[in-house]
């Protein structure tokens, strides 16, 4: 049981590195993403400061809803950015939502679920 953790432990770190170096650049550049950003641009500084394992509490200021982020791990990807996987949980719910973020060089971006969960 142990090994077969590691494995999907050692798949996930594998997917993730993956997903911050085959991300093109203009992609962050396009204008639904720059749309979405401006609206997560709270979150991912909460995510950028947060200490690694320590639960972080984030208000949406849209929504004024709550939740809870846990930084699980920091690294940096095969082409130098910095990047942060995170545990999302919402206070009002048993759900959790994995996420990544990684500092683009134009400010953090999040990683969407489908580039790295494969």
């Amino acid at each position: 049981m142990t090994s077969m953790i590691r494995i999907f432990v050692a798949l996930l770190t594998v997917l993730s590195v993956s997903a911050c170096t085959t991300r093109p650049a203009e992609y962050r550049q396009d204008a639904s993403v720059q749309a979405s950003r401006s609206t997560d641009d709270n979150k991912l500084s909460v995510i950028a400061s947060a200490v690694i394992g320590r639960p972080t509490t984030y208000v949406d200021q849209a929504t004024g809803l709550s939740t809870e982020i846990i930084v699980e791990s920091e690294y940096f990807s095969a082409n130098g950015r910095i990047c942060r996987r995170f545990i999302e949980r919402g206070a009002t719910s048993d759900s959790s939502q994995y996420g990544l973020s990684c500092n683009g060089g134009n400010g953090w971006v999040k990683i969407p679920v489908e580039s790295f969960a494969g």
